[in-house]
């Protein structure tokens, strides 16, 4: 019989499901549960038409996941779950108390039911942010292991209080993963954290972004560069903002395509630029894949970050990228190699970069080549090699 392996994540399917591929190729039996709230038709990298029918845990028939199950090698190894618990409605104390009590018989019923797998490892993704699992997690009487994308508030860090969920795991001993040196760097710097229950692995290529069919549903420019994703203040856009401004009589055969929901006071600049395409809404998975695979190069102006998708879903289309020299995309981009590093928040360095890469198409075509064989040149990010440490780590002890 094989041993089994459970992946328990709340929206994280772009890392989660490529490392339940190379588990089952290592001959595991692999658990996927979905930990949502509501019905869904799309998750990160991942299509999938789906309403659950009740609270709890919930098989999902293939039918409804088709493309992913091919991509996994249609292997009868592994199946897909709904993990669905209630909302919490902390600002309504009566409401609160009634749902809670819901909540945590879900939670026991749910628990219950994992616990009953026998699985060697059950690996939870998330952040720090994530104390929805709290009540779940707390009922878990199995091997646990808790991957954190965020250790902390990096805009507004503050190591003296560390929320619910770290506290938990903290003065619980529970093995954590993370997954960049300065998310490493920030969790030491909780007081009660155990330095040996921390475990620094990478996350590779957000590949089943080529599962999505596209549709070429937007009306994009012939040539553009791009920014993408979720606009944040930690995300440095007024940063590209300026450098277009140096660029204004530059960039007349190139246009930048500003593509993802968000706020920024420079947005109203963006809108007014002539050379500056504005697409402010969040984009389906069709139209993300779309958005980039035409792209010339994408760039990610970062203030500051611990780690970032972008790279990981990039390269997945062969495109190199701009981004500030930060430590995050340091271990993943090699100046002049797979993209271009400039200074943190210089807009000056970040136009001399995209002039550069304008200018000079044959190192920009070296670049998306490099990016091509990124597996090969950054070997600690190829999936197979983080599965294989995973499991000498927590399912081979």
């Amino acid at each position: 019989m094989k041993k089994r392996i459970a992946l328990i994540t709340k929206g994280f399917t772009g890392s989660t499901f490529p490392l339940a591929k190379q588990f089952l190729e290592m001959g595991y039996a692999v658990d996927i549960y979905l930990f949502y709230y509501i019905s869904f038709s799309e998750l990160e990298a991942f299509n999938c038409s789906y309403k659950s029918s009740k609270y709890g845990v919930e098989e999902i028939a293939v039918n409804n996941w088709i493309e992913m199950f091919s991509y996994l090698g249609e292997s009868d190894s592994v199946r897909l779950f709904s993990l669905k618990m209630l909302r919490p409605y902390e600002n309504i104390p009566i409401v609160r108390n009634i749902i809670g009590w819901y909540s945590d018989y879900y939670a026991i019923k749910s628990s219950s039911f994992i616990n009953d797998q026998n699985y060697k490892i059950v690996n939870i993704i998330g952040g720090y942010y994530s104390h929805e699992y709290l009540s779940f997690l707390k009922k878990l009487n199995c091997k646990i292991v808790v991957s954190l994308h965020e250790v902390c508030d990096h805009f507004h860090p503050d190591f003296s209080k560390p929320s619910p969920l770290l506290k938990f795991l903290f003065q619980n001993s529970i093995d954590i993963i993370i997954y960049s040196d300065n998310s490493l760097h920030d969790i030491l710097n909780y007081k009660d954290v155990k330095r040996e229950k921390i475990h620094r692995l990478n996350f590779g290529l957000f590949e089943t972004f080529k599962t999505i069919p596209v549709k070429n549903a937007l009306s994009l420019p012939k040539k553009y560069f791009l920014f993408f994703g979720s606009i944040l203040p930690y995300k440095g856009l007024p940063i590209l903002n300026e450098a277009m401004k140096l660029l204004t009589d530059y960039c007349f055969y190139y246009k930048l395509v500003v593509a993802g929901k968000g706020n920024d006071p420079c947005l109203e600049d963006l809108s007014n630029n002539p050379n500056v395409l504005l697409i402010n809404k969040r984009l389906s998975n069709a139209e993300l894949c779309e958005v980039i695979g035409q792209s010339l190069f994408v760039i990610c102006p970062y203030f500051t970050m611990s780690q970032s998708g972008i790279p990981q879903t990039v390269y997945t289309f062969g495109k190199p990228i701009i981004a500030s020299d930060l430590d995050g995309f340091r271990e993943i981009l090699t100046h002049k190699k797979n993209g271009l590093l400039f200074a943190n928040n210089e807009p000056i360095e970040l136009a001399e970069c995209i002039k550069t890469y304008l200018n000079n198409e044959k190192l920009l075509a070296y670049c998306s080549s490099q990016v091509m064989s990124f597996e090969k040149d950054y070997p600690e990010f190829s999936w197979s090699n983080i599965a294989r440490k995973f499991v000498m780590k927590f399912v081979q002890e």
